[in-house]
């Protein structure tokens, strides 16, 4: 007999399908469930990924206070990021390939909604070994002078 699913993970499963463009195999992976299951708990239910991240970028861009579940975006993104990271060295090794997916996916998108300041690029190529001024001069002329 297979044994039955919490209600809240029934729901976050069908969150991920609705709200991203992972793949049934990677829920399945990421929640430790079979792909039918996965299947199972979201047929019916429409995707968009794509509309949904584009409104989210526009709101962003504008300015605007964007939360889910009542909790900020940034907020939200930087939890869930900690959380998957504090899971994928416990995970099942049939869910570490879904969770580190959905890990970089975060990141990615932590990264659009905070991006590098020009200063922060700076600072690290100062920082770094091998630089020069006469190195970054060539580099800049080689790779996009006419």
């Amino acid at each position: 007999m297979a044994k039955s699913l919490p209600e809240l993970t029934q729901r976050q499963i069908q969150k991920v399908w609705r709200t991203t463009d992972q793949s049934r195999r990677e829920i399945a992976l990421q929640f430790g469930v079979s792909e039918s299951t996965v299947k199972r708990l979201t047929m019916g239910i429409s995707r968009e990924p794509a509309a949904g991240a584009a409104v989210v970028g526009a709101a962003v861009a504008n300015g605007a206070t964007v939360t889910i579940d009542g909790v900020p975006i940034g907020r939200y993104v930087a939890d869930t990021i900690v959380a998957l990271a504090a899971e994928l060295p416990n995970a099942p090794a049939k869910s570490k390939e879904g969770v580190a997916g959905a890990l970089l996916k975060y990141l990615e998108f932590h990264n659009k909604l905070n991006p590098q300041r020009l200063e922060d690029v700076v600072d690290q190529l100062l920082a770094h070994p091998d630089f020069s001024l006469e190195s970054a001069r060539e580099l800049i002329t080689r790779r996009y002078a006419g």
